[in-house]
């Protein structure tokens, strides 16, 4: 019988996480199979379910599954299972954004920063604050 020590399997692989962190384009299919490698390890699909932490993830499975699939995966989210495949996948969809939207982070990719101001608009800014 083996006993867990309580060690993530994460820490036997530091490679992995170094290769995700060195990856540049995190919508990449690349960047995808590391999160999913990393996710196995860690054991996501055990305690999330939608099975994945990140959203492309997620939408790759929704369009795997047959509508029968996802109603069943629509009643476990205790959501409305009725209408068309495209209707059923956008609720899931959203309903995968309600309940990560603060577990986000690591695994899904981070909008871009949006400037507020233009740079002609802050050097504008900064001449009226300071004279």
């Amino acid at each position: 019988m083996e006993t867990s020590t309580g060690q993530s399997k994460v820490k036997e692989n530091p490679s992995l996480m170094s290769d995700l962190n060195n990856i540049q384009d995190k919508n990449s299919k690349e960047y995808r199979d590391k999160v999913r490698e990393l996710e196995t390890a860690l054991g996501v699909k055990e305690v999330n379910i939608f099975g994945t932490a990140n959203r492309s993830i997620f939408e790759e499975n929704l369009d795997a599954m047959n509508e029968m699939q996802m109603q069943a995966l629509a009643r476990r989210l205790y959501i409305d299972q009725s209408g068309s495949k495209p209707m059923l996948k956008k609720r899931l969809m959203k309903q995968f954004d309600t309940q990560n939207i603060q577990s986000r982070g690591y695994f899904s990719p981070q909008p871009k920063q949006k400037e507020l101001f233009s740079d002609e608009q802050k050097i504008a800014m900064n001449k009226i604050l300071n004279g």
